[in-house]
């Protein structure tokens, strides 16, 4: 169905429901909207939130003849334990057979994943990889933890595209060596020349699947490295203030490797920039230490970072997310990788 979710056009969700494992997951908005449509729209009545399978739902994207940016699984995890690995092939088939479309693949179980993808380019009828270059795969982080922890599942998974969705961003997120500079096609088919590759298993230019299908200029397996990244702030009741510097950095991170970056929304609590801002906000502001520890309505803080005596901390006071809106330092960031579907040049 259309979306408002500003990274993406359509949402398709031939699974639904999940279950928590990060503290990113703690306000999980499909968990609250799957409960409001509890009994209905394929929402369990009794458990609105349990893991779902819909066969019925896998020739949506055959109908839709425009070509789209589709978001799969929005409302759950395709990648969840409770999931057949029958039941992931068939959405990785319906996705096959609607190649005109884009497919963006999230989760927060890279391992699965990365089995999954491996798996199909193993028995690919073709024997290679370039008949799922519509298909992006990407982890949620909203952490250092969580980045550690599943970027580098990411990073062993064959894509044509890999991206990071940082949201909700709960705490500094360094990326290290996930964001190289761009590199050109690392030129399988003359052998591989980048001994860092962590697909090259061997030199062999035959020994894996897909290297003979490298067109100019790039690989079918993707640059080694993330291409793209997706940041956000909290939203919604309970939501936790996010510190300005954190975007920044990773902004900047992003722009010194050409890895694009998309500034999704500040979220609930947007930054506070004088003293007259303050004054309207009454009580509904914070102040967020660079380690994400928060101090809430605290007009003598808040007062003496204004007056300049705490470089370290942020000031953010709580508004609508739309009223907070997504400008970062005077701009949108709408930037997003290319889409490098078979045939495009």
């Amino acid at each position: 169905m259309p979306t408002g979710i500003e990274w993406t056009e359509e949402t398709w969700n031939p699974v639904t429901g999940c279950t928590k494992v990060s503290d990113g997951c703690r306000h999980c908005y499909a968990e609250k909207m799957a409960k409001r449509l509890a009994g209905r729209c394929g929402y369990p009545a009794g458990v609105p939130f349990k893991v779902t399978f819909h066969p019925d739902r896998l020739d949506q994207p055959g109908k839709w003849r425009k070509p789209k940016m589709v978001f799969v699984c929005s409302m759950g995890d395709l990648f969840h334990d409770d999931l057949t690995d029958d039941q992931i092939l068939a959405v990785y088939d319906a996705m096959c057979d609607a190649p005109q479309h884009t497919y963006q693949l999230l989760t927060k179980r890279p391992e699965r994943m990365r089995d999954a993808v491996e798996y199909i380019h193993k028995w690919s009828e073709t024997g290679h990889s370039e008949e799922l270059s519509h298909i992006w795969h990407g982890v949620s982080a909203e952490n250092q933890e969580c980045f550690d922890e599943r970027v580098p599942l990411l990073l062993q998974t064959p894509s044509a595209v890999r991206f990071v969705s940082a949201e909700p961003l709960l705490g500094p997120i360094d990326f290290g060596e996930a964001i190289p500079p761009f590199a050109d096609c690392c030129n399988y088919a003359g052998g591989c020349t980048r001994p860092e590759n962590p697909f090259a298993e061997t030199t062999d230019p035959k020994s894996r699947p897909g290297i003979d299908s490298c067109r100019p200029g790039y690989c079918v397996f993707g640059r080694i490295g993330i291409d793209g990244v997706i940041v956000g702030g909290e939203s919604g009741p309970g939501a936790r203030p996010m510190h300005p510097q954190w975007v920044r950095d990773i902004r900047d991170q992003c722009r010194a490797a050409g890895v694009p970056f998309f500034f999704k929304q500040w979220g609930q609590w947007a930054p506070l920039a004088d003293h007259k801002e303050l004054r309207e906000t009454a009580n509904k502001f914070a102040l967020v230490s660079r380690d994400g520890d928060v101090s809430y309505s605290d007009d003598g803080v808040i007062t003496a970072h204004l007056d300049g005596n705490d470089y370290a901390a942020a000031m953010v006071w709580m508004r609508n997310k739309h009223d907070a809106g997504r400008v970062l330092d005077g701009r949108t960031w709408d930037e997003k990788p290319q889409d490098l579907k078979k045939g495009d040049e």
